[in-house]
């Protein structure tokens, strides 16, 4: 569980790098969102995120993964193009600061977090993604890291659009 806290950590700070440089709102082939929209996505969620987290941590129940969270979990990884974001997590055009200070809160909770790894690791509470069923906090951090990273590797493929275009 440390780990993936650790691995969330740095991605986050690679994040509050590309928002404090002022990302332009370069095209992504094969997607309908600019960088932008993907970190302002990824803000968004992670705003929600440690919520749905202490919910899971506030039970010892709540509802089971559903297949298609078994299936993510099992694959580690988003398969691309075959999700759709929840409405809430839909790019509305908010402000770099915005951004960067849901970020910053999501890094802040990432520390608290840290600290309570094995508690966090071991508890079988669960709260509700609105796709995947319910998720227990260990599966939420896991899931999170997943999340990050598959938009990390998507950012990374954008590339300016030249003139000529």
């Amino acid at each position: 569980m440390k780990a993936t806290i650790l691995k969330i950590q740095s991605t986050l700070n690679t994040l509050l790098e590309m928002v404090d440089q002022g990302p332009e709102p370069w095209p992504i082939p094969g997607s309908q969102w600019t960088v932008v929209d993907h970190l302002e996505h990824l803000s968004l969620t992670g705003k929600s995120t440690p919520l749905l987290i202490d919910q899971a941590l506030e039970t010892n129940e709540g509802p089971e993964l559903n297949g298609k969270g078994v299936r993510l979990f099992e694959l580690g990884r988003f398969p691309r193009g075959k999700t759709q974001s929840p409405e809430f997590a839909h790019p509305k055009g908010i402000e770099l600061r915005k951004m960067k200070k849901n970020f910053q809160r999501l890094a802040r909770r990432m520390e608290e977090y840290l600290g309570q790894a094995d508690r966090l690791t071991q508890h079988p509470g669960r709260s509700a993604h609105p796709a995947l069923g319910g998720l227990t906090p260990a599966q939420w951090f896991t899931f999170l890291d997943m999340h990050l990273r598959h938009h990390l590797e998507i950012i990374g493929e954008a590339q300016p659009k030249t003139s000529e275009e």
